[in-house]
């Protein structure tokens, strides 16, 4: 997943909890990230204060039942 050809870059105020939401949700989706668990821990490699806070959370694990059963 980590290369030149698979950079993406999500700018927001804090970067902490909304755009860390977006990109564990792309991740799981397109990125071939098999939990939202192991998206954020990849995320947290890279910018360590990234924290989705319990009502995101919540949310980006539903999207992640809805997509698994899918697939």
């Amino acid at each position: 997943m980590h290369g030149k050809q698979n950079r993406i870059l999500v700018h927001c105020f804090q970067g902490k909890s909304r755009s860390v939401a977006i990109l564990v949700s792309y991740l799981v989706h397109h990125g071939g990230m098999g939990t939202p668990q192991e998206a954020l821990e990849y995320i947290q490699q890279f910018r360590k204060q990234a924290h989705v806070n319990s009502g995101l959370w919540g949310q980006v694990c539903h999207y992640w039942e809805q997509i698994s059963e899918k697939i």
